[in-house]
């Protein structure tokens, strides 16, 4: 199941839910203040894996200035 981020209009609480999808737009309860008052939202996705920025800048750079190799294989200049 989609977990989903919704906001209360009466307190502006944020919470999130584990619903289905096509019950997604009904407006559960909120946590904080039990209002029917609350609203989808769009939230922010997190990314798996892959290298963080400080670890992308700590890179060696690539021969030609041209920033941090990617993958771990050849510069491709």
């Amino acid at each position: 199941m989609p977990l989903y981020e919704y906001a209360c209009r009466e307190c502006g609480a944020r919470f999130e839910r584990m619903r289905k999808t096509a019950d997604r737009l009904s407006a559960p309860a909120c946590p904080a203040c039990t209002s029917g008052e609350t609203m989808l939202v769009m939230s922010v996705t997190g990314g798996v894996g892959g290298a963080s920025a400080r670890a992308a800048a700590a890179a060696p750079a690539c021969e030609g200035g041209h920033g941090p190799c990617c993958g771990g294989g050849a510069c491709m200049n």
